[in-house]
């Protein structure tokens, strides 16, 4: 799976959470354009429509549902991941080997 679909993963589930593309889009950082393209790219991809799109309102497809709760635990896991990881590298770790002298542990 590459980067841009898992972005496009994300923006589906950020989009339906916040009820907006253009709030989604703002969440992740991204233009409404940009966060717009990328859920096309991905009903393209997988040959089926997601969401149905108004100017005033936003909901999954039968399809979309089906996708979303199927994709959901795994964007959980995705994020729990991440997070761990930005926390470890700020943790000091490893074993720590102090050489000297004998008469110096006396």
């Amino acid at each position: 799976m590459a980067i841009n679909e898992l972005r496009a993963i994300a923006t589906l589930a950020k989009a339906v959470e916040l009820g907006s593309i253009r709030k989604a889009a703002i969440a992740q950082g991204v233009t409404a354009q940009a966060a717009s393209q990328s859920l096309q790219q991905l009903e393209e991809h997988l040959g089926v429509r997601l969401l149905n799109r108004t100017t005033r309102s936003l909901s999954l497809t039968d399809e979309g549902q089906r996708f979303l709760e199927t994709t959901q635990p795994a964007l959980a896991t995705l994020d729990r991941a991440l997070a761990e990881a930005r926390e470890s590298k700020d943790e000091i770790g490893g074993a720590l080997r102090i050489v000297g002298p004998k008469s110096s542990f006396a």
